[in-house]
């Protein structure tokens, strides 16, 4: 049996070209096509560790203080609820064109689907819209695509970190998904191979899911998917995302700092309004009630603005001075800092202010060639931050849950550009013009082809084709001239190629603008 195994390993490495030994290695090493490099750090894993069997990297910040951070700056909030509103836009079906939406189409872009996929690909954009299987979800009726991807996407703005569980059927296949809070999920500890291995083994990623401390589920792979937007190869991550907020953590803590100086000089007084000299020889009592009284009309709301009072030495002359010892906002610049934080915060989450209402500079108007108006870098901004936004969420639905539900079919979301009915005319208009004949503008939009359709609408295009069809209707008329000549006297006609009944000569010069037949008399 050996024998004949290894004859049989030596005759198919001789017909692949290649040493038997490498054929073998090869084969030993099918079960797994990982790479050698390590992404675990064994000193870093010890202190990973959060509760038996959850892996929690030590240098990020923890899921839960995150979550706070985005709950109590106003400004984070704004920026991650603007993107997830218009994500969410995009997760509904296109009702019409040039709307946004998504679509499932065929993968191949050759292809003209046939009607049974037709039906298919409206079965699965239905299927997609209600999440799966209504069976699957808690409440069905207010269970959708939107609603999955407002949340999801909630989760991966903060935390760079979204999750959900796909549903299997009985028979293996996808029978719906369904969100799941992705700051209870962790990544599983490795086990004794990987810890040997020094890094994580292909195809068997594992996830729990940790509560209170206390792991509640085990995922094995393929159950739960993970989605990261912002990966890093740091060994000391394990694979976790890198949130905005912790990158922009400083500029955050500031921006609060700032919001609550400026609220608590309104509320609080944290400074005083100024300094009261008061020259007066009016005894202690009538002190005690001046100032009491001078306090309750002089201070500010909430009591905020106190004054300090200072009763000087009495002096042949009585009078009162003031000490202003108060700096409004606007000489600590404090519009400009606060300007400062916003515009670093939003650059980190590439989205321009204007999406959030904040205009600065000239509202509806641009002061050099260089810079954008209000509308260009609206564009400008979904262009950079929402764009990416969408191409990670379509690739992760995409390899996650149609690839499940038929390999053939994708969704991509459509309406992006923002373009209409105008600019769709415009484009096909030029591209008749150059690239497209009328036939293949036509097909686009379905209708029948027309005679005559297959060519260019191009006015250069159309004379030299023009010219072409001339030269070759008098080449042609030029050669049946050329066979009555030779072929004797014409029909009608005398002998010579006269005309019948007259004496002038025939001129096929003018006729045929200088013919081959005339060009070859004259030579």
């Amino acid at each position: 049996m050996t024998q004949d195994l290894n004859e049989w390993i030596e005759e198919i490495a001789q017909t692949a070209g290649v040493e038997p030994d490498a054929l073998v290695k090869a084969y030993r090493q099918t079960g797994n096509l990982g790479g050698k490099a390590h992404d675990l750090d064994p000193q870093q894993l010890q202190t990973a560790v959060e509760v038996d069997g959850a892996l929690r990297p030590a240098a990020s910040l923890p899921f839960d203080l995150v979550r706070q951070i985005a709950q109590l700056s106003d400004i984070i909030g704004a920026i991650i609820s603007t993107r997830v509103l218009q994500v969410a836009a995009f997760a509904v079906p296109q009702r019409q064109e040039f709307e946004p939406g998504y679509i499932v189409r065929l993968k191949s872009k050759t292809k003209h689907p046939t009607r049974a996929q037709m039906r298919r690909i409206q079965e699965v954009s239905a299927w997609l819209d209600r999440c799966g299987d209504p069976r699957c979800h808690v409440d069905p009726f207010n269970t959708h695509f939107a609603g999955f991807t407002e949340a999801v996407m909630r989760d991966s703005l903060t935390l760079d970190w979204m999750a959900f569980e796909c549903i299997p059927t009985r028979g293996g296949g996808l029978a719906g998904f369904t969100p799941v809070d992705a700051a209870t999920i962790r990544r599983a500890k490795p086990d004794a191979a990987e810890r040997r291995e020094g890094r994580f083994l292909p195809g068997d990623l594992k996830f729990v899911q940790v509560v209170e401390n206390r792991i509640v589920e085990r995922f094995d792979p393929g159950d739960l998917v993970v989605g990261v937007r912002r990966p890093r190869t740091n060994l000391a991550i394990f694979g976790y995302g890198y949130p905005e907020i912790e990158q922009i953590l400083r500029k955050i803590t500031q921006l609060l700092l700032a919001e609550t100086y400026n609220a608590s000089n309104f509320t609080q007084g944290i400074h005083a309004r100024g300094i009261m000299t008061v020259e007066s020889a009016m005894g202690q009592k009538d002190w005690n009630n001046f100032l009491r009284n001078a306090r309750a009309m002089l201070s500010g709301a909430t009591n905020a603005n106190k004054l300090a009072f200072v009763q000087l030495k009495p002096g042949s002359n009585e009078r009162i001075n003031f000490t202003d010892l108060f700096r409004n906002n606007k000489d600590m610049e404090y519009s400009n800092w606060t300007n400062w934080l916003l515009k670093v915060s939003c650059a980190v989450f590439a989205i321009d202010p204007s999406e959030l209402g904040f205009v600065f500079g000239n509202e509806g108007s641009t002061s050099t060639l260089s810079e954008r108006g209000p509308a260009e870098r609206l564009a400008y901004s979904r262009e950079k931050g929402l764009r990416g936004l969408l191409t990670f969420y379509e690739r992760l639905i995409n390899r996650t849950i149609i690839d499940r539900v038929d390999p053939e079919l994708e969704m991509v979301f459509v309406g992006l550009d923002g373009a209409t009915e105008a600019d769709r005319a415009k484009t096909e208009q030029q591209d008749v013009s150059f690239v497209k004949t009328v036939n293949e503008v036509r097909a686009a939009r379905d209708p029948p082809p027309i005679k005559g359709g297959d060519a260019i609408l191009n006015v250069y295009y159309l004379q030299a084709l023009q010219g072409e069809q001339a030269q070759g209707q008098a080449q042609e008329q030029a050669a049946a001239g050329g066979g009555e000549e030779g072929g004797g006297p014409a029909a009608g006609g005398e002998p010579g190629g006269a005309p019948a009944g007259g004496g002038e000569d025939f001129d096929v010069d003018a006729l045929f603008g200088r013919s081959a037949l005339t060009r070859k008399g004259e030579g």
